[in-house]
């Protein structure tokens, strides 16, 4: 695989690959989906045969607020030369339920960004990576695929800032592979836009797994490790 193929990654990295209620304690506010019993998730990122890098999420729950990090590494080398560095981080903070805010640095192959969103009365003000900041619906949640909510709201890129336009579709009941060979059951949804992302969760409503097709055909796969 040459430098070219991997620098078209970047389609899908810009789509925020960039990252279950069923343990929580009853509340009088509604917690988002997908929160899992450890309060962490991890997956490994498998693409062309190789194990690229890994995908973690840790939960912080206090009260009504929930704080979501993120943090992605992806490498690839060949021999000496690396060849693919991308490098993603976001704090994600929701209260009552509702998100709040969020801030993404990223770096792919040295190229920074970072962009900034948080809620008003009025909406939702993005502050994207380039541009000036603007006001999105109030209901527009960013594409961090841990909360299966993101099926049914408008997106915007948790990477650049953008705005984007994806139709998503359920396959239904399914099983998806886990890091450690073992099948687990669960529900596919499909994106499909500017980007080609399928996003797989447990019965728990817990993000289980990930597939992604880039620009140039190649897939990348998530695959959760359980203890």
């Amino acid at each position: 695989m040459d430098a070219p193929t991997l620098l078209n990654r970047r389609g899908l990295l810009a789509a925020g690959i960039a990252i279950g209620a069923s343990a929580m304690t009853p509340r009088s506010w509604a917690a988002p989906p997908g929160l899992p019993v450890n309060d962490a998730l991890t997956f490994e990122i498998h693409g062309e045969g190789a194990t690229l890098g890994r995908h973690h999420l840790t939960f912080v729950r206090e009260g009504a607020d929930l704080m979501v990090e993120t943090q992605v590494e992806m490498s690839l080398k060949f021999g000496p030369l690396s060849l693919f560095r991308y490098r993603h981080h976001a704090m994600e903070s929701w209260s009552g339920g509702r998100f709040d805010r969020i801030e993404t640095s990223s770096v792919l192959n040295g190229r920074k960004q970072a962009m900034r969103a948080h809620r008003t009365e009025n909406g939702v003000v993005i502050e994207p990576a380039d541009g000036e900041p603007y006001l999105a619906d109030a209901n527009v949640l960013p594409l961090t695929h841990w909360n299966r909510q993101i099926m049914d709201r408008a997106l915007f890129n948790p990477q650049d800032g953008r705005i984007m336009r994806e139709r998503v579709a359920s396959s239904g009941a399914d099983t998806v592979q886990l890091a450690d060979g073992r099948t687990l059951p669960a529900t596919r949804y499909s994106l499909t836009g500017e980007t080609q992302i399928d996003d797989w969760y447990d019965r728990d409503g817990v993000w289980a797994a990930l597939r992604g097709k880039v620009k140039d055909g190649s897939v990348l796969t998530y695959r959760r490790l359980d203890s």
